[in-house]
């Protein structure tokens, strides 16, 4: 992969905080990473985007169902999803508006969820958490650009 200097890898998108978004979150990753000329790291990106995006909607404790009635719409809570290129690595972040850092688990073979993170953990080169100012954290998780 070869980075051109003077363009701007960063693609940053703004979702509704319900379980739509992360179907729509990976798509936008699969878009931005061909784009960018970086087909190689589609399939593990897309996952990496589909853990952190869904535990960020769960986290705002937003709408939960794909067609929410009138009255739940003054709840609107976001997420926002950012891909970004910086020096050998494509990072990943993801802002919820909860405080709470994130918990990585390590779930039971009979577990039904807590594995996104795990994956995270496993799957990317490194990833980690912080408080932006204001409210929230934003996650985030980095691939070598040269992974295959």
């Amino acid at each position: 992969m070869n980075v051109v200097p003077g363009f701007a890898y960063v693609r940053t998108v703004r979702y509704v905080a319900m379980p739509t978004a992360v179907g729509c979150a990976r798509r936008e990753a699969v878009q931005c990473l061909r784009d960018w000329g970086m087909a190689h790291l589609i399939e593990t990106t897309e996952l990496l985007v589909s853990e952190l995006v869904t535990n960020a909607v769960n986290a705002t404790g937003g709408i939960t169902t794909r067609t929410p009635r009138y009255t739940e719409l003054r709840r609107l809570r976001s997420v926002v999803l950012q891909l970004r290129v910086e020096d050998d690595a494509l990072r990943v972040s993801v802002w919820d508006s909860d405080p709470g850092p994130p918990m990585l688990r390590r779930p039971g073979p009979d577990a039904e969820g807590g594995r996104g993170l795990y994956l995270v953990d496993m799957i990317s080169r490194r990833w980690g958490h912080y408080r932006p100012a204001g409210t929230g954290k934003v996650v985030w998780c980095e691939l070598a650009l040269d992974a295959a």
